[in-house]
């Protein structure tokens, strides 16, 4: 992040908005500063949108105010902000070309042609889309069409723009290769991006700051290393990276009432009871350090994203834990008897929020 000053460029105050009796915001806040990339992280229904078309002036919160250069615009027009959006749909105009699509809105301010056209061609330069200008949308792939969107979006200059799920649309490795190519954007022009998201991996990738919604309140908002190793609440733990939540265990390994903690399942390892000379060869870097180990019964291994995952059943609680290591196999099959260990220092003591 390239912050030119400190004051928050936009700020979101104690948001609320219901839907049919339902609150889909429950007092949101948020402050984004000049140039700040913010991924608002969350599963469908958690009032990621909600909040975008709130921010775009798309919908009016029932409480709160949206506050852009100091200045309160909750109840401003769309046109009347100094915000763009650009959507998963794309939302192209299938009967004009790529300049057309792009220039639409300086159109609109009835802006000189040759305005536009200078203004349309450093918006698609900076997409990399500049030797597409009479194509139209049928005649570009998907990647290329979002390229039309944002450039579209960024051709006013806009202060802030809102991305929603701009990538879901995409197969894997386009869209990892657009998500290197936003983030250059970003920085090249400076501008405050909040985006949308359920991708853990793409939000940690991409983000200066990362804002983890759940049910309508952000239950914490951090760097992406703040997320990862120091989550607050058990849902965050959970949803970003997956980690295992253990209640009731201290991070010695041992009985404690009233206590929650999260560790990734990379720092999670599995001893064969029959066989640890074996894991330790295989954990030889961590063996000093680890506490005396759980009995546990392993109940399945698989491969993952190039993860191998082994599950276990503690038998201390009867509580799931899973152990992960890029493409290290195991002789472990369901049924073994093992200790699990972990060294204290990667435990987390989290909020218990139930999930």
């Amino acid at each position: 992040m390239e912050a030119s000053h400190t004051e928050p460029l936009l700020e979101l105050i104690e948001l609320e908005k219901s839907f049919g009796g339902v609150k889909v915001l429950n007092g949101l806040s948020l402050a984004a500063l000049p140039g700040e990339f913010i991924t608002l992280l969350g599963s469908s229904g958690c009032g990621k949108t909600t909040t975008l078309r709130i921010i775009a002036g798309l919908e009016r919160p029932d409480a709160g105010c949206v506050r852009l250069e100091g200045k309160d615009v909750t109840f401003a027009a769309p046109n009347k902000r100094n915000v763009n959006t650009v959507f998963q749909n794309y939302a192209l105009f299938p009967h004009m070309s790529v300049e057309s699509n792009v220039g639409y809105s300086l159109r609109l301010k009835n802006e000189s042609k040759g305005e536009i056209k200078e203004k349309v061609s450093q918006a698609l330069s900076l997409v990399r889309m500049e030797s597409f200008e009479k194509r139209l949308p049928s005649e570009l792939s998907g990647g290329q069409r979002q390229r039309v969107a944002i450039a579209r979006a960024i051709v006013n200059k806009p202060k802030v723009l809102l991305l929603d799920e701009p990538l879901g649309a995409l197969d894997l490795q386009l869209r990892r290769k657009m998500q290197v190519e936003l983030k250059r954007l970003q920085k090249q022009l400076g501008i405050t991006f909040i985006y949308i998201t359920h991708d853990q991996e793409e939000a940690l990738n991409m983000s200066d700051r990362i804002a983890v919604m759940r049910a309508g309140v952000f239950e914490q908002v951090g760097s992406a290393a703040e997320i990862y190793d120091l989550p607050k609440t058990s849902y965050v733990a959970g949803f970003v990276g997956s980690a295992n939540i253990l209640r009731g265990i201290s991070p010695e390994g041992k009985l404690a009432s009233g206590v929650a903690s999260a560790i990734r399942s990379e720092n999670v390892a599995l001893f064969p009871k029959e066989n640890e000379a074996f894991c330790k060869s295989l954990f030889q870097d961590e063996n000093d350090g680890l506490i005396p180990g759980l009995p546990a019964i392993v109940t399945d291994k698989r491969f993952a994203g190039g993860m191998l995952r082994i599950s276990a059943v503690l038998e201390i609680n009867g509580a799931e834990i899973v152990s992960s290591r890029h493409g290290i196999d195991s002789p472990l099959i369901a049924g073994d008897k093992v200790l699990v260990k972990w060294a204290p220092e990667k435990v987390v003591i989290v909020e218990d929020v139930g999930v």
